[in-house]
């Protein structure tokens, strides 16, 4: 930038940030390691690489907005996911979202 800050540009979402990539799993130097996310990074950013099966996480607010993509990620994880929802029908609607990109989703 004007600054000659460096930033990087996601090709897929056209999203400019300053928090480099691939330092979201950077291993310090006493070998702990350290996330870096930024406010774009999605759910399935966060979880990439990892097998929450055996997991079970109950999500309030499942059935749209960041409690569906928060459900929606945990149970592509392999997470058995229980959406706590207002609205019974939204809340079915949702777990068939789910269940369409994965048919093997632990949803309920």
């Amino acid at each position: 930038d004007d600054e000659g800050r460096i930033y990087y540009v996601d090709h897929v979402t056209r999203i400019t940030t300053y928090t480099d990539p691939r330092l979201a799993f950077a291993v310090s130097e006493d070998k702990e390691w350290r996330q870096r996310f930024d406010g774009h990074s999605t759910a399935l950013q966060v979880l990439q690489g990892r097998d929450l099966t055996g997991r079970v996480a109950v999500v309030t607010g499942a059935n749209c907005g960041i409690g569906f993509e928060t459900a929606r990620s945990l149970a592509l994880h392999g997470a058995h996911v229980v959406l706590a929802c207002r609205d019974l029908h939204k809340g079915n609607q949702a777990v068939k979202a789910i269940r369409a990109e994965r048919a093997v989703a632990k949803v309920d």
